[in-house]
């Protein structure tokens, strides 16, 4: 008797494991054996980081890859070409050296305060920057708006991978 009780014990664990193996769509991210699902927010979070990253070492060209701002409809790549001479503006990375060498402040490294996504493939991020707060000078009566150390950005997933919408915040 106490024979069958263990071969049935080991059957039913072999069964288990079995069915645990083939139910594992997670992915171990650390050594800790914490399993965690990628989505496409956590993708959309990891390219803004990377972007600003790059932008931070000046590494315009591999950052470019990560940039569109022609997907937002008030921004565009004409709105950057001003940043440098004309002769330049065929060259993405160059427009952005030329426009980050501009807002320096806001080509750094940002921390992610808040990320929602807002559509099937955007992404919404409310942002820091490092050791930045932007006055803008005044509003429609003359009066100083408040100094801004929180700021927002679009990452929006696209056919060819996640790009960055906004630029860089923009303050002379």
């Amino acid at each position: 008797m106490l024979l069958k009780q263990i071969k049935y014990s080991l059957l039913f664990s072999a069964i288990l494991l079995a069915g645990c193996a083939i139910n594992n769509n997670t992915v171990n991210t650390n050594n800790n054996n914490t399993n965690v699902s990628v989505t496409d927010l956590d993708l959309a979070e990891q390219t803004f980081i990377k972007f600003y990253d790059l932008l931070s070492k000046q590494q315009y060209a591999e950052a470019v890859t990560m940039f569109d701002p022609d997907l937002d409809n008030s921004v565009g790549w004409e709105q950057l070409e001003q940043y440098v001479p004309e002769e330049q503006r065929s060259d993405q990375a160059k427009i952005l050296a030329g426009y980050c060498t501009t807002v320096i402040d806001t080509c750094v490294p940002t921390t992610v305060l808040s990320k929602k996504q807002i559509g099937t493939n955007k992404f919404h991020f409310t942002v820091q920057f490092k050791d930045v707060a932007v006055t803008t000078c005044c509003d429609d009566k003359g009066k100083m708006l408040p100094t801004q150390t929180e700021f927002t950005a679009i990452v929006e997933k696209t056919a060819t991978g996640f790009k960055v919408v906004t630029p860089p915040v923009y303050h002379p």
